[in-house]
Protein backbone atom coordinates (compact mmCIF):
# COMPACT_ATOMS: atom_id res chain seq x y z
CA UNK A 1 0.00 0.00 0.00
CA UNK A 2 2.86 2.37 0.74
CA UNK A 3 4.31 1.63 -2.67
CA UNK A 4 1.02 2.36 -4.44
CA UNK A 5 0.63 5.57 -2.43
CA UNK A 6 4.14 6.63 -3.47
CA UNK A 7 3.38 6.02 -7.14
CA UNK A 8 0.05 7.85 -6.88
CA UNK A 9 1.24 10.92 -4.94
CA UNK A 10 4.93 11.14 -5.84
CA UNK A 11 6.13 11.30 -2.23
CA UNK A 12 6.68 8.85 0.61
CA UNK A 13 3.56 8.14 2.67
CA UNK A 14 4.33 6.82 6.14
CA UNK A 15 0.78 6.78 7.55
CA UNK A 16 -2.38 5.63 5.79
CA UNK A 17 -5.63 6.93 7.29
CA UNK A 18 -8.13 5.88 4.65
CA UNK A 19 -8.47 3.04 2.15
CA UNK A 20 -11.03 2.30 -0.55
CA UNK A 21 -11.78 -0.88 -2.51
CA UNK A 22 -12.86 -0.32 -6.10
CA UNK A 23 -14.25 -3.11 -8.30
CA UNK A 24 -14.92 -2.55 -12.00
CA UNK A 25 -16.80 -4.74 -14.44
CA UNK A 26 -15.89 -4.64 -18.17
CA UNK A 27 -18.37 -2.77 -20.42
CA UNK A 28 -21.34 -4.78 -21.77
CA UNK A 29 -20.54 -7.70 -19.48
CA UNK A 30 -23.46 -10.13 -19.16
CA UNK A 31 -22.30 -11.28 -15.72
CA UNK A 32 -23.55 -9.85 -12.46
CA UNK A 33 -21.29 -9.90 -9.41
CA UNK A 34 -20.95 -8.64 -5.88
CA UNK A 35 -18.02 -8.13 -3.53
CA UNK A 36 -18.09 -9.66 -0.07
CA UNK A 37 -15.21 -8.63 2.17
CA UNK A 38 -15.08 -11.34 4.81
CA UNK A 39 -11.72 -10.54 6.40
CA UNK A 40 -9.24 -7.69 6.45
CA UNK A 41 -5.96 -7.65 8.37
CA UNK A 42 -2.73 -5.66 8.41
CA UNK A 43 0.54 -7.49 8.87
CA UNK A 44 3.18 -5.94 11.09
CA UNK A 45 6.35 -7.62 9.84
CA UNK A 46 9.73 -6.16 10.69
CA UNK A 47 13.07 -6.12 8.95
CA UNK A 48 15.66 -7.80 11.17
CA UNK A 49 19.19 -9.17 10.99
CA UNK A 50 19.35 -12.49 9.14
CA UNK A 51 20.16 -15.56 11.22
CA UNK A 52 19.64 -19.08 9.90
CA UNK A 53 15.90 -19.61 9.77
CA UNK A 54 12.90 -19.41 7.49
CA UNK A 55 12.38 -16.29 5.40
CA UNK A 56 10.13 -15.03 2.65
CA UNK A 57 12.61 -12.31 1.68
CA UNK A 58 16.24 -11.40 2.39
CA UNK A 59 17.53 -7.83 1.98
CA UNK A 60 21.13 -6.81 1.25
CA UNK A 61 21.54 -3.10 2.00
CA UNK A 62 24.26 -1.37 0.01
CA UNK A 63 25.75 1.85 1.33
CA UNK A 64 26.75 3.14 -2.08
CA UNK A 65 26.73 1.93 -5.66
CA UNK A 66 28.32 3.44 -8.79
CA UNK A 67 26.12 6.01 -10.51
CA UNK A 68 25.72 6.59 -14.22
CA UNK A 69 25.96 9.92 -16.00
CA UNK A 70 25.32 11.35 -19.45
CA UNK A 71 28.13 9.28 -20.95
CA UNK A 72 27.74 5.98 -19.08
CA UNK A 73 24.62 3.98 -18.22
CA UNK A 74 24.16 0.87 -16.08
CA UNK A 75 23.79 -2.16 -18.33
CA UNK A 76 23.76 -5.11 -15.93
CA UNK A 77 24.69 -6.34 -12.46
CA UNK A 78 26.52 -9.63 -11.87
CA UNK A 79 25.66 -11.10 -8.47
CA UNK A 80 27.59 -13.93 -6.81
CA UNK A 81 25.49 -15.55 -4.08
CA UNK A 82 25.54 -18.58 -1.82
CA UNK A 83 21.94 -19.58 -1.06
CA UNK A 84 20.45 -22.23 1.18
CA UNK A 85 16.75 -22.99 0.80
CA UNK A 86 14.22 -25.78 0.95
CA UNK A 87 13.69 -28.07 -2.02
CA UNK A 88 11.67 -26.69 -4.96
CA UNK A 89 12.20 -23.12 -3.79
CA UNK A 90 11.62 -20.47 -6.45
CA UNK A 91 12.72 -16.88 -5.92
CA UNK A 92 13.23 -13.60 -7.73
CA UNK A 93 15.78 -10.82 -7.34
CA UNK A 94 14.95 -7.11 -7.14
CA UNK A 95 17.08 -3.99 -6.83
CA UNK A 96 15.95 -0.93 -4.87
CA UNK A 97 17.36 2.43 -5.92
CA UNK A 98 15.71 5.29 -4.06
CA UNK A 99 12.01 5.18 -4.83
CA UNK A 100 12.53 2.87 -7.82
CA UNK A 101 12.25 -0.92 -7.70
CA UNK A 102 13.73 -2.84 -10.63
CA UNK A 103 13.27 -6.43 -11.73
CA UNK A 104 14.92 -8.41 -14.52
CA UNK A 105 13.69 -11.19 -16.80
CA UNK A 106 16.96 -13.06 -16.17
CA UNK A 107 16.47 -12.90 -12.38
CA UNK A 108 12.79 -13.78 -12.09
CA UNK A 109 11.44 -17.24 -11.23
CA UNK A 110 14.85 -18.69 -10.34
CA UNK A 111 14.79 -22.32 -9.16
CA UNK A 112 17.02 -23.21 -6.23
CA UNK A 113 19.51 -25.96 -7.01
CA UNK A 114 20.65 -27.81 -3.86
CA UNK A 115 23.57 -29.36 -5.76
CA UNK A 116 25.12 -25.93 -6.41
CA UNK A 117 24.67 -23.53 -3.54
CA UNK A 118 26.91 -20.80 -5.06
CA UNK A 119 25.66 -19.27 -8.31
CA UNK A 120 26.15 -16.14 -10.38
CA UNK A 121 23.06 -14.26 -11.49
CA UNK A 122 22.96 -11.60 -14.18
CA UNK A 123 20.52 -8.79 -13.49
CA UNK A 124 19.43 -6.39 -16.25
CA UNK A 125 17.54 -3.52 -14.55
CA UNK A 126 15.11 -2.85 -17.37
CA UNK A 127 11.68 -3.23 -15.77
CA UNK A 128 10.42 -1.15 -12.87
CA UNK A 129 7.98 -2.85 -10.52
CA UNK A 130 4.81 -1.02 -9.54
CA UNK A 131 3.77 -3.62 -6.97
CA UNK A 132 6.30 -5.13 -4.58
CA UNK A 133 5.11 -8.19 -2.62
CA UNK A 134 7.21 -7.57 0.52
CA UNK A 135 8.20 -4.72 2.83
CA UNK A 136 9.83 -1.67 1.30
CA UNK A 137 13.53 -1.43 1.97
CA UNK A 138 14.75 1.07 4.57
CA UNK A 139 17.96 1.64 2.63
CA UNK A 140 18.28 3.83 -0.46
CA UNK A 141 19.93 0.97 -2.34
CA UNK A 142 19.23 -2.72 -1.69
CA UNK A 143 19.32 -6.10 -3.40
CA UNK A 144 16.32 -8.19 -2.36
CA UNK A 145 15.57 -11.90 -2.77
CA UNK A 146 11.84 -12.66 -2.65
CA UNK A 147 10.45 -16.20 -2.52
CA UNK A 148 7.49 -17.15 -4.66
CA UNK A 149 7.54 -20.82 -3.59
CA UNK A 150 9.40 -22.53 -0.74
CA UNK A 151 11.50 -20.93 2.01
CA UNK A 152 14.88 -19.21 2.10
CA UNK A 153 17.12 -20.38 4.93
CA UNK A 154 20.22 -18.24 4.38
CA UNK A 155 21.90 -16.14 1.70
CA UNK A 156 25.37 -14.64 1.39
CA UNK A 157 26.23 -11.98 -1.18
CA UNK A 158 29.84 -12.59 -2.24
CA UNK A 159 30.12 -9.85 -4.85
CA UNK A 160 28.09 -7.42 -6.91
CA UNK A 161 29.61 -6.17 -10.17
CA UNK A 162 27.93 -3.14 -11.75
CA UNK A 163 28.67 -3.04 -15.48
CA UNK A 164 28.34 0.32 -17.23
CA UNK A 165 28.37 0.89 -21.01
CA UNK A 166 28.76 4.12 -22.98
CA UNK A 167 25.50 5.76 -23.91
CA UNK A 168 24.86 6.44 -27.60
CA UNK A 169 22.97 9.66 -28.20
CA UNK A 170 21.66 10.23 -31.70
CA UNK A 171 22.76 13.66 -32.97
CA UNK A 172 20.02 16.18 -33.55
CA UNK A 173 19.29 16.77 -37.25
CA UNK A 174 18.36 20.33 -38.21
CA UNK A 175 15.98 21.25 -40.98
CA UNK A 176 18.87 22.65 -43.03
CA UNK A 177 20.86 19.42 -42.69
CA UNK A 178 17.77 17.39 -43.55
CA UNK A 179 17.30 19.46 -46.73
CA UNK A 180 20.92 18.83 -47.72
CA UNK A 181 20.45 15.09 -47.17
CA UNK A 182 17.44 15.11 -49.50
CA UNK A 183 19.37 17.10 -52.12
CA UNK A 184 22.27 14.61 -51.98
CA UNK A 185 19.84 11.72 -52.18
CA UNK A 186 18.08 13.10 -55.27
CA UNK A 187 21.39 14.02 -56.94
CA UNK A 188 23.11 10.64 -56.51
CA UNK A 189 20.00 8.57 -57.16
CA UNK A 190 18.51 10.39 -60.15
CA UNK A 191 20.48 13.33 -61.54
CA UNK A 192 23.96 11.77 -61.57
CA UNK A 193 22.92 8.52 -63.35
CA UNK A 194 20.86 10.54 -65.85
CA UNK A 195 23.77 12.85 -66.61
CA UNK A 196 26.15 9.93 -67.10
CA UNK A 197 23.67 8.23 -69.40
CA UNK A 198 23.38 11.36 -71.57
CA UNK A 199 27.18 11.71 -71.78
CA UNK A 200 27.61 8.06 -72.77
CA UNK A 201 24.90 8.38 -75.39
CA UNK A 202 26.43 11.50 -76.96
CA UNK A 203 29.96 10.10 -76.87
CA UNK A 204 29.48 6.59 -78.23
CA UNK A 205 26.20 6.50 -80.12
CA UNK A 206 26.06 9.80 -81.96
CA UNK A 207 28.57 8.73 -84.68
CA UNK A 208 27.28 5.18 -85.00
CA UNK A 209 24.18 6.04 -87.07
CA UNK A 210 24.51 4.95 -90.81
CA UNK A 211 24.97 7.84 -93.23
CA UNK A 212 22.58 8.13 -96.20
CA UNK A 213 23.93 7.69 -99.79
CA UNK A 214 24.41 10.87 -101.90
CA UNK A 215 22.22 11.18 -104.98
CA UNK A 216 21.90 13.64 -107.78
CA UNK A 217 19.51 14.22 -110.61
CA UNK A 218 20.06 15.60 -113.97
Amino acid sequence: MQREALLATGHVVNTLTNMEIYVEDPPNSPQSFRLVLSRFSLENDLLAQVPTGQFRAIYFDLKKIPQGNESWALNKVNLGMTIQATLLTVFSIYIFEGSSIYSSATATGLAYNPATSFSEYTFYPNAQQEIFPELLSKSDTSIVLVVTAGILQSATLTYAQFIFLPTTVAPAVSQQSLGLYYAYFIFFLFLLPLGLAILVFREFFRGAWPLGEASSSC
